[in-house]
């Protein structure tokens, strides 16, 4: 055993170091901009040393139009709270918040190889957490998002694990058992306490697992003819589920499973051509996945493919209890990403947690691929033995020059650029937070436009300038319905018109527009200027320039 332990901490501990590079080479908060609000929350108790459930008033506003739920933090503040903690004991609060983040989002490597080691061995469950450990999507979710719904994904595998043990109790058992605290009933419990937590770590994942459980339990009954059930523990179980999520249940959940009104077109696609839909394996439609997110060969390699069917074929042939687990979960995965033909919106969430499916499948199909040839071919045991571990050695190797060193080299470029806030626009959003007030709201012109067709980095930067100003910026999706007389200060930024990788076209047009905006404010106080930034306030004559 402190065999499997050396591994796996390896593995995930180079997995950690690796993602983390993006923070590590430049120490400057980096993301989309749902990672600005996930990290700025951090950030934020890291800062004032206090935990919160109620945000402050600069992310009020995000807080209604993203979720209607005006004043509330959108996710329980488990998550972001233990992020604080990391920036607080850390010497660098960015460093230690980034450091949870790369952290809470690799642990999937850790109860993959707990569950794949558990019921296949050392060599498969070695093979599944080094692949994910340079899984393109799960670190494109985490170097977009830094959201909670990586951390609630590892919560799967030891969820599964545990009623697994349950219904194991019930097959191995002759006798009736009897008691609320044996080993079957703590096993159903933990389960329950488990499934309560990745609740508030994201809803959507906590269904996914109650679909898995539902289906698995579906499966068992099937094949061993009996019901598998002790009505007092289950009582007990649910008890615990339901009065942990009632505990918290300020915190506005369901919306983020239920998905925003601009997910609707995807799903009147589905419902309008629903025998095409389940026949396609990936939603098409209007979502914000990129192409190359729903391309396997580029998300997990061509070479996986032929293993994964053999992995999957091996499983449906044994039908084990414990194969019995991942095809539950294959299947239960199958009807999420499909029921966007029901109406639900926002099923391309599901597919961050496909890898954690797909590679143990294919370290399974590479290692019992002897086995399976043995049929039909008359193979030794010790040939068989040798076998298995030549592919397993060839798959490791076509992983680190497949996968490892080129997603290495991509960690370490990431967000290097004009994707990320430059140190000229940190210090004028830290000036922000130090001499404007809390209430203040603000409109920043400049950042890349339509002109340059880079609108979500657009987005996104002014998102950062909110994250980390502490002040709210009226940018985005937000702008639709919002009263622009409450704006109180307005920044011009130049900053990326002279960095940004534009034709000199665009940036004569976009130096054109800007300084033709600025001039409509030229009788308001200036009250920050350096050569590339301005801020005026449009609200108080009373205002030096700094």
């Amino acid at each position: 055993m402190k065999t499997d332990y050396i591994i796996v901490i390896v593995i995930w501990l180079m997995a950690v170091f690796a993602w983390s590079q993006p923070i590590l080479t430049n120490h400057i908060p980096y993301g989309e901009y749902d990672t600005s609000n996930h990290y700025t929350i951090a950030e934020y108790m890291a800062s004032t040393n206090t935990a919160m459930v109620k945000v402050p008033y600069y992310l009020e506003e995000y807080s209604k139009v993203g979720f209607g739920n005006t004043g509330a933090l959108w996710y329980p503040p488990q998550y972001h709270t233990s992020a604080a903690l990391f920036g607080i004991f850390a010497q660098d609060s960015n460093l230690g918040v980034y450091a949870f983040f790369a952290m809470s989002t690799t642990l999937i490597i850790t109860s993959i190889f707990f569950l794949v080691r558990k019921f296949y061995g050392i060599v498969p469950a070695t093979l599944s957490a080094f692949m994910l450990a340079w899984s393109p999507r799960d670190y494109f979710s985490y170097l977009w998002g830094q959201i909670p719904q990586q951390a609630a994904l590892a919560f799967i595998p030891v969820i599964m694990y545990c009623f697994y043990m349950y219904m194991k109790e019930f097959v191995d058992s002759d006798k009736p058992k009897k008691g609320f605290f044996d080993k079957q009933s703590i096993y159903l419990y933990i389960t329950s306490l488990l499934l309560a937590v990745q609740f508030f770590m994201h809803p959507q994942f906590f269904l996914q697992s109650c679909v898995i459980i539902g289906i698995y339990y579906l499966m068992m009954v099937i094949k061993h003819k009996q019901l598998f059930l002790r009505y007092a523990q289950i009582g007990i179980a649910l008890v615990i589920l339901i009065g942990v999520i009632a505990s918290l249940s300020g915190s506005n959940q369901l919306s983020i499973f239920l998905g925003y009104e601009g997910a609707k077109e995807e799903v009147t696609q589905a419902r309008v051509n629903v025998i095409g839909r389940l026949f396609s394996w990936y939603q098409t439609g209007n979502t914000s996945l990129p192409a190359m997110f729903v391309d396997y060969g580029k998300m997990h390699g061509n070479w996986t493919f032929i293993p994964l069917i053999i992995g999957l074929i091996y499983l449906l042939f044994k039908r084990r209890d414990t194969d019995l687990v991942f095809l539950s979960w294959f299947v239960g995965y199958y009807i999420l990403i499909h029921i966007d033909i029901l109406g639900f919106a926002r099923v391309h969430r599901f597919y961050a947690g496909e890898a954690h499916l797909f590679y143990p499948l294919v370290a399974l199909g590479l290692w019992y691929l002897p086995t399976i040839v043995s049929s039909f071919i008359k193979i030794s045991k010790k040939h068989i033995e040798i076998s298995r571990y030549v592919l397993a050695v060839a798959a490791l190797t076509a992983v680190i020059f497949m996968s490892a060193i080129p997603s290495y080299n991509f960690l370490s470029e990431a967000y290097n650029g004009i994707q990320r806030l430059s140190a000229e626009q940190v210090t004028a959003a830290e000036w922000m937070k130090n001499n404007i007030p809390e209430t203040s709201e603000i409109r920043v012109i400049g950042s890349p436009s339509a002109i340059s067709g880079l609108i979500l980095p657009s987005i996104a930067k002014q998102f950062w300038y909110q994250a980390v100003s502490y002040r709210y910026t009226a940018v985005g999706h937000r702008t639709e319905g919002y009263n622009f007389s409450r704006i109180t200060h307005v920044i011009f930024d130049y900053t990326d018109i002279f960095y940004g990788p534009f034709a000199m076209q665009d940036k004569q047009a976009l130096q054109t527009g800007l300084i033709n905006d600025e001039m409509i404010y030229n009788e308001s106080p200036l009250v920050y200027k350096t050569d590339l930034i301005r801020i005026y306030n449009i609200k108080d004559n009373s205002e030096d320039v700094q």
